[in-house]
């Protein structure tokens, strides 16, 4: 995260694929909001409104993300009315405001708004909402922005300091900071300057969810090398990361991978029985194989004998275990860390590649990474209700398995010397487990991997419209409040339930790595 605190930095070698034909969507809440406040004669909502369509037509902006953008300018304006009925009038001060020498200089990115009598308040927009409770992150990026916004050097002087965080999706709103400006340099000094100069000095390198947008990326040594990986001959529209969840949403509705995965647009809560259930077993999974051990009948009490929750003590609810119960007895015997030499690598730890040839940051986080002899092994563990047929229906069940094989060929195995790589999928059903393999070692079985990978990733990889695909998935999307073709899709007159299936995806309770 260094290089990013240098903005003119960049790598002699490589340069990174950009395009505009990707949605950026708080750019364009941020210009226009700030055009907004430039505008005359917007005095009501209609004009506002009026105002506004006609923007997003002047800019282009695209027509899946319109809905997002409205509905965020809208609502940023209306907290922008709250905050100056007790403020008073605000004009805005600096864009982006920074302080220091150009070799050293801070530098905020946000809004600074004054009143005439010298009340300062810098702001961050959210794409969602405002945190109810401030994470340490937002504390040392408040601590950093009120001493930027006290010193810049401009009239007229600040009096009083506020940082400010509008969450755009619903016109949410939480304050910061509100103090002196000699109470905002206090603070800075003694807690944020040496965090922002540790980060500056940082020199070591952690592969993370930035690694799609980094500058840097191609000539960097954190990424796991896997050059052709996505069986791509030429670069996409952009240098960017994807998971196989990713690839799977996109196969569904490119619209929902658009404003889902990409715009990380709000989303509306999906739960479901196996969702729960799903998340359950993850985390006592990570929990027990945290341990580097064999998981066993003592660490899952029966939850009707009265003897406690055992290893899920402090890590799930009793009503969670008990759900999650059944599955796990079933992981009992099919546990990879039972076997003589097993020993974990990693658990649920996303692994981050880099094609080259794609400029794609693969990306996915294995449930368990393990070694076994001279053998790299992958275990994903699926709970269900309704378990694959055969390996076959497995394998077709799961894009995880071909792209964790391609991973492994590409260049996972080798950088931890195995001399060959497996994916093991465990799946935990109501009639007991069931463990399929793949390995690298088998070429037919690496040949159709690559292919299945390959042949998700084409049109993901050159798509610039991501035109909807409705069906009956709309109407539990997640986004579907952002979609303007949310409605397209009709269910036929007494035909499919409106209420999420359980069999819907049962490992829907595993997230995307970014």
């Amino acid at each position: 995260m260094a290089f990013k605190t240098r903005p003119k930095v960049k790598a002699a070698s490589w340069h990174q694929t950009y395009s505009d034909d990707m949605p950026f969507v708080l750019r364009d809440v941020h210009e226009l909001v700030a055009e907004a406040h430039r505008i005359d004669g917007i005095d009501d909502y209609a004009a506002l409104h009026a105002w506004l369509l006609r923007q997003l037509d002047a800019r282009g902006v695209p027509r899946l993300i319109r809905p997002y953008v409205e509905t965020a300018v809208e609502n940023v304006l209306d907290v922008h009315d709250s905050i100056e009925a007790d403020l008073g009038p605000l004009q805005v001060l600096a864009l982006n405001p920074a302080v220091g020498p150009p070799a050293r200089r801070l530098t905020v990115w946000g809004t600074l708004y004054t009143t005439v009598d010298g009340v300062r308040e810098v702001r961050r927009v959210r794409v969602g909402s405002a945190h109810d409770v401030p994470t340490a992150a937002d504390v040392a990026w408040s601590t950093t922005a009120a001493y930027v916004a006290a010193t810049v050097s401009s009239l007229p002087a600040a009096r009083r300091v506020r940082v400010v965080e509008i969450g755009a999706g619903d016109a949410s709103c939480a304050v910061l900071f509100d103090g002196t400006p000699d109470e905002a340099t206090t603070i800075f000094v003694t807690e944020g300057r040496d965090r922002a100069r540790a980060l500056v000095e940082q020199d070591h390198v952690v592969p993370c969810r930035s690694c799609g947008d980094c500058k840097v990326t191609g000539v960097c040594g954190g990424p796991v090398q896997v050059d052709g990986m996505l069986g791509q001959t030429a670069v996409g529209v952009v240098s960017r990361s994807v998971s196989p969840t990713a690839l799977e949403k996109y196969a569904r509705c490119p619209a929902q991978w658009l404003l889902d995965a990409e715009a990380h647009l709000p989303k509306e809560p999906v739960d479901s029985d196996a969702i729960v259930r799903g998340d359950a077993v993850h985390r006592w999974l990570e929990t027990a194989h945290h341990r580097g051990t064999a998981c066993n009948e003592a660490d899952l009490p029966n939850p009707a004998g009265g003897a406690g929750l055992g290893l899920a003590g402090g890590v799930l609810t009793p009503d969670d275990y008990a759900a999650a119960y059944p599955y796990l007895r079933g992981h009992i015997a099919v546990c990879p860390l039972q076997t003589r030499g097993a020993a974990v690598v990693a658990v649920e730890e996303t692994i981050y590649g880099w094609d080259a040839s794609a400029q794609v940051v693969p990306a996915t986080k294995p449930d368990l990474l393990y070694r076994l002899g001279d053998r790299l092994v992958i275990r994903e563990t699926k709970s269900m209700q309704s378990p694959p047929g055969d390996k076959d229906d497995a394998y077709s069940r799961y894009l995880q398995v071909p792209f964790m094989l391609a991973l492994l060929d590409a260049g996972l195995a080798a950088l931890h010397a195995a001399v060959a790589g497996v994916v093991e999928l465990e799946i935990l059903g109501p009639d007991g487990p069931e463990v399929w393999a793949w390995a690298t070692d088998d070429p037919v079985e690496v040949a159709v991997a690559r292919a299945d990978v390959r042949r998700a990733v084409d049109d993901w990889h050159v798509d610039t419209t991501f035109e909807a695909a409705p069906g009956p998935h709309c109407v539990w999307c997640p986004v579907r409040k952002w979609c303007p073709d949310r409605d397209a899709h009709q269910n036929p007159s007494g035909g499919q339930s409106l209420s999420r299936p359980d069999s819907w995806r049962d490992d829907e309770d595993e997230p995307p790595p970014f």
